[in-house]
């Protein structure tokens, strides 16, 4: 039942957001694609998304924590697509943003690093993602402590690769 409700309430959510949309209300834009990729509406999700992306590049410009979000966010529905290739070359666009903008030690860096090894995870290439995973882990025990529900989740996201590999010792560590 709240499933139910919940998807009426982004159906409804979704309806009252395309009527207010504006050229000037990208943040809008993202919120709607987030709504629809939320139902799993991911062709008009990247819709939104690139309408997104381009004012936020015509606007704000290519080097900006915001352009990095829409990526972030555009990655994220290609991997849910199972589009990785697409997925990853988004995800390296929203990390070369973020490097630059917010720095290599910065969460935000170390969430992009996570999405990047998930990626590689689900196309089976454990060693690649690891080695992301360990680099998010480094900067998140670093900037928010290993006591963080962030650094639980690159914890078990490790420790997930391990049990495919068959590695169970190093998982339960």
């Amino acid at each position: 039942v709240n499933s139910r409700c919940q998807m009426g309430i982004q159906g409804a959510l979704v309806a009252i957001a395309r009527n207010a949309v504006t050229e000037d209300s990208f943040e809008l834009m993202d919120g709607l694609g987030q709504l629809l990729a939320a139902q799993a509406k991911y062709d008009e999700a990247l819709t939104w998304y690139d309408k997104s992306l381009a004012i936020k590049l015509e606007k704000l410009g290519p080097d900006q924590p915001e352009t990095a979000n829409v990526y972030n966010n555009i990655a994220s529905v290609y991997c849910k697509q199972g589009e990785y290739t697409q997925a990853l070359a988004f995800y390296d666009k929203g990390l070369t943003i973020c490097v630059r903008t917010l720095g290599p030690d910065h969460p935000g860096t170390a969430n992009v690093y996570n999405n990047m090894a998930s990626v590689y995870d689900n196309l089976g290439e454990y060693t690649q993602a690891l080695a992301l995973y360990d680099k998010g882990l480094a900067i998140c025990l670093r900037t928010i402590g290993p006591d963080s529900p962030t650094s639980a989740t690159m914890y078990d996201n490790i420790a997930s690769v391990y049990c495919k590999q068959g590695e169970y010792t190093q998982a339960l560590a």
